[in-house]
């Protein structure tokens, strides 16, 4: 993925995000603690290769052995589905 693409990809999640999440629930940037800051950057704008990555793994061996990796929460509270 080029530079110029993932960029481009980013900002679409970064619009997104803005877009979806009430105002009055966001504090100003100002407001939050520096550390806050670069790891909620870091989480939304870094790790997006790994995440794709990580998910073509978890569907390859969805295909290959029909089971997912890990717990998941079923329909029903605090019920796991293993």
């Amino acid at each position: 993925m080029s530079l110029d693409s993932w960029q481009r990809k980013a900002q679409t999640g970064r619009d997104i995000l803005d877009k979806s999440i009430p105002k009055q629930w966001l504090l100003p940037e100002s407001q939050l603690p520096p550390a806050m800051q670069k790891n909620l950057n870091f989480a939304t704008e870094f790790l997006a290769d790994e995440a794709i990555a990580r998910a073509r793994e978890l569907d390859q061996h969805y295909k290959q052995t029909g089971k997912l990796v890990g717990p998941l929460v079923s329909q029903s509270p605090g019920e796991l589905v293993e």
